[in-house]
């Protein structure tokens, strides 16, 4: 034992010896002993110092007492595992868990350790307990007794005796849930940021203002760059940015490292890896510097290409629309001139036949010449409605035999008059190769293209000469063409593949500008659209003869040069006849043919008092009586109560009730009555509707007298 005091002792006899208190405090172990000594009872004692071991007991209370304290105030939870299954926990671990110390000691681990982190935790255990591990550190989740989830960061190890043996396993455990939950809202953060970053509409990139590369970019950036991801952070904005826009752009990039301004927008282009070049808007801004980051900055860019584009499109349209009201007033002015110049010869010839002292070759000259100025209307009006034709589909090829050398002398009969007159010498070239050979096509469309040529020539040109032809050329492999004959041996059909004709007019005008070679086959177009040039003619001569050659399956261009003339050609498909046309000359307009004498009743159905009076005139030699009514209604009145009309011609375009009306009801009572269908639409289609509505026959206005006869002898020989 250890006393403070002097050690009292009795001794057999009951004395009791004290000693003067010590001045240090010994620590003790006596034991004792008694014997029998000479009858007498002696007590033998050992006194034994244990001052160190006093000592060492000591400083284990002390030790165990400080662990004690330290293991139960810890604010870190902790346990100590004894290997025969007891549990101590402290504190800060029942708080963590939400149980009382008493219950926590009483669970097992597992029972608190979330289902999914089970194996983990084991495998981490028996890594300690088979001496694998020293010790170990993990991050695991936990079951709270109210069932919400504990994350912890777990360390464990296993303390050893000094002969080595285990004694128990000491956890410490740190609640890091909300560590955890900001790691996971930060996780679904950058996960929000990456979405939107690379799903976003725009390009959007970081760019490093050092090295000018783009070290983060989305992949709308990069198709917008037209270049991969990975290789854009190797790649400098300037390099890729359009030379004429790099001087603003690295003008707003000096102000912006400078501090002027936070950032900028701007449009510009750039370069593609094809060379071509794409319109993007773009936004420059700053980032915050980071610690570890460069200095970077942030760039977003849309492709505004369309929009560009657009707005080409747009100023095009406007210049367009400003040369299609030059265009207009052109057209305008040319058209005017165009009617009322024969309109001016009509009225005013027409007004001197009035006079009484005319000879009988004044008369002949001023009705010629009304004759001239009606027949140049005429042509206006026909090609205007020859342009309706073709730009309503109403316009139809129509195939026949012909034989291409006949046309083209008849071209040349018709305009060496007129050529001859300016002191133009106008030949044509003939074709060996073709003199004999009849072809496929729409004769009247291959006359029609030639005449508008012809005459154009015949129109700009001042001096020299014109000449004309055809030639075969054979197709090459890659569509172009070459010049050649007709090979002999070579069948037609092989013929009609390989080969196609190449006609041409070439002139010594005044030739046409580069600019407006394109041009002039826009309708009302003519080469030189200043009004105090336009040359006769409406401007649609060329857009005609354009269409007919499309639709026959070949192209026409123009070779000119300003001031030395211009060179027209147009090809057709070659296309072999079976057999020579027998009769394919152009049809001369004007001849009159006699009129068998046979009276007949005729009723002329005409809202227009002059054409009335002139087809009246031209029925005289036929006609035993003729009756006209201005009205539809009219006319099958008269039909009702006079059966014995022999002949009618009916206007389509009446008053009251139109001319298909009007011969419907007639051909409900009399079926048998010839009735002629006349109008000055002459449209495609015409004829087929007049016969869907009960007329005999169509004629169109303006009614030619030989016309007229042909249609009378045709119904009454």
């Amino acid at each position: 034992m250890i006393s403070r005091k002097a050690i009292p002792i009795k001794d057999y006899r009951g004395f009791h010896h004290s000693f003067c208190p010590l001045t240090r405090i010994i620590p003790v172990e006596i034991s004792s002993r008694i014997t029998r000594y000479r009858n007498k009872t002696v007590v033998h004692s050992i006194v034994r110092d244990i001052t160190e071991r006093k000592l060492a007991e000591q400083e284990l209370r002390l030790s165990e007492e400080k662990f004690r304290n330290i293991f139960e105030n810890s604010v870190v939870g902790k346990s100590i595992t004894n290997f025969d299954g007891s549990i101590r926990v402290n504190n800060a671990l029942s708080a963590m868990f939400g149980y009382s110390k008493e219950e926590l000691s009483a669970l097992k681990w597992q029972q608190i350790t979330h289902p999914d982190d089970l194996e983990m935790t084991q495998c981490e255990i028996d890594d300690l307990i088979s001496g694998a591990k020293l010790s170990t550190r993990f991050e695991k989740r936990f079951i709270h007794k109210n069932g919400q989830i504990v994350w912890a960061d777990l360390s464990s190890t296993i303390q050893y005796d000094n002969s080595g043996n285990r004694l128990y396993l000491v956890s410490a455990m740190n609640d890091i849930t909300d560590r955890k939950k900001a790691e996971d809202e930060l996780k679904r953060s950058e996960l929000r940021f990456k979405t939107i970053f690379n799903d976003a509409p725009l390009g959007v990139a970081l760019m490093d203002s050092n090295t000018g590369g783009f070290y983060m970019s989305n992949p709308k950036f990069a198709s917008i760059t037209g270049r991969p991801l990975e290789e854009l952070a190797d790649i400098n904005w300037m390099s890729i940015t359009h030379p004429d826009d790099l001087d603003a752009d690295l003008n707003n990039m000096k102000l912006l490292l400078c501090g002027e301004i936070d950032g900028y927008t701007m449009e510009k282009r750039y370069i593609l890896p094809d060379g071509s070049s794409r319109w993007i808007n773009l936004t420059v801004s700053h980032l915050l510097k980071e610690p570890g980051m460069p200095l970077s900055h942030l760039c977003m860019i849309e492709d505004i290409s369309e929009r560009k584009q657009a707005e080409q499109d747009l100023i095009m349209a406007k210049v367009h629309a400003e040369e299609s009201d030059r265009l207009k007033s052109a057209f305008l002015a040319n058209m005017s001139h165009e009617i009322r110049t024969p309109m001016n010869g009509i009225l005013g010839f027409a007004e001197l036949l009035k006079e009484a002292k005319l000879t009988v070759e004044q008369q002949h000259e001023y009705l010629g010449i009304i004759e001239k100025s009606g027949k140049r209307m005429l042509n206006i009006i026909n090609d205007i409605v020859d342009l309706s034709k073709i730009e309503s589909g109403q316009m139809k090829v129509s195939v026949s035999e012909t034989n291409v050398n006949e046309q083209l002398e008849f071209i040349l009969a018709l305009f060496k008059p007129e050529a001859e007159k300016k002191g133009i010498r106008l030949s044509l070239s003939r074709s060996t190769a073709l003199s004999e050979i009849g072809i496929k096509t729409d004769r009247e469309k291959v006359y029609a293209i030639l005449a508008n040529l012809v005459k154009n020539a015949i129109k700009y040109t001042d001096r020299g000469t014109i000449e004309f032809g055809v030639s075969p050329l054979r197709k090459a492999q890659s569509g172009a063409s070459s010049t050649t004959g007709l090979v002999n041996g070579t069948g037609s059909s092989e013929r009609s593949r390989n080969v196609e004709l190449q006609f041409y007019v070439k002139d010594t005008g005044i030739g046409i500008p580069k600019n407006r070679q394109a041009a002039i086959f826009e309708r009302f177009i003519q080469a030189n659209i200043v009004d105090k040039m336009a040359r006769q003619g409406a401007g649609l001569g060329l857009a005609i003869s354009k269409a007919y050659v499309e639709m026959l399956g070949g192209k026409i261009w123009v070779e000119s040069e300003l001031g030395k003339g211009s060179v027209f050609r147009f090809t057709i498909p070659y296309q072999e006849a079976n057999k020579q046309n027998e009769d394919n000359t152009m049809e001369i307009l004007g001849t009159e043919t006699a009129i068998q004498p046979k009276k007949l009743k005729i009723l002329i159905v005409e809202d227009d008092e002059f054409s009335s009076q002139l087809l009246s005139i031209g029925l005289q030699k036929v006609a035993k009586e003729i009756i006209t009514v201005q009205t539809g209604t009219e006319a099958v009145e008269v039909c009702r109560n006079r059966p014995d009309i022999d002949l009618v011609f009916m206007d389509i375009q009446l008053p009251e009730m139109n001319g298909y009306e009007a011969t419907r009801i007639i051909r409900q009572f009399n079926p048998n009555l010839v009735i002629i269908a006349q109008t000055a639409y002459a449209l495609e289609g015409d004829r087929e509707v007049s016969i869907a509505a009960g007329c005999t026959d169509y004629i169109s206005k303006p009614i030619k007298r030989d016309k007229l006869s042909e249609m009378v002898q045709k119904y009454f020989e």
